[in-house]
């Protein structure tokens, strides 16, 4: 397993965590996967609390059976080890990145955005399948009032040319 990036620093990705819809979907993947790999329930418990706070008791357990799905999936179909950065770091790995890409297209409609996304996390053949299970986390986040904002156009920019770099991020696998 790669080691975790130690540094604080923002990236310009990272800009786009300064919205609390954003911080908490990437929270929830980041703990989520450290909760498998640490086999570490307390991961699972801090999702939970975070997802409480910013949705309510009922739509917080949606979200929670959501991102269980969606990484169930993502692990019985991704390109390669799921990566992910430390919590609290201001930096997105390539994984990251691409799974806020994914909700935010699902949440505002860009089809592309969304397609793109999942078929850089998987193959094109099982990117409809990912897009159907990451709405099922994306769909109670949006209900709640806690939609990502439209990817930025210059973050789908980086996407097109595949300049996705990973540094500092470890892998679930």
């Amino acid at each position: 397993m790669s080691s975790f990036d130690e540094q604080n620093s923002e990236c310009p990705a990272g800009l786009y965590l300064k919205g609390q819809p954003e911080q908490l979907a990437v929270d929830a993947y980041r703990h989520w996967l450290l909760g498998l790999l640490d086999n570490d329930e307390t991961q699972f418990s801090l999702v939970w609390i975070n997802h409480r706070n910013a949705l309510g008791e009922g739509l917080s357990r949606l979200a929670m059976e959501g991102l269980h799905t969606m990484v169930a999936q993502l692990d019985a179909c991704a390109n390669c080890p799921m990566r992910f950065m430390k919590p609290k770091s201001r930096h997105l790995c390539r994984d990251e990145f691409l799974i806020l890409g994914l909700i935010s297209g699902i949440h505002n409609g860009q089809d592309r955005v969304s397609w793109k996304c999942a078929s850089h996390l998987t193959c094109p053949a099982l990117a409809s399948q990912l897009i159907g299970a990451a709405g099922q986390y994306a769909a109670p986040l949006k209900a709640g009032g806690k939609s990502l904002m439209p990817f930025p156009q210059s973050m789908m920019s980086e996407l097109d040319q595949e300049a996705i770099v990973d540094r500092g991020a470890a892998s679930l696998h």
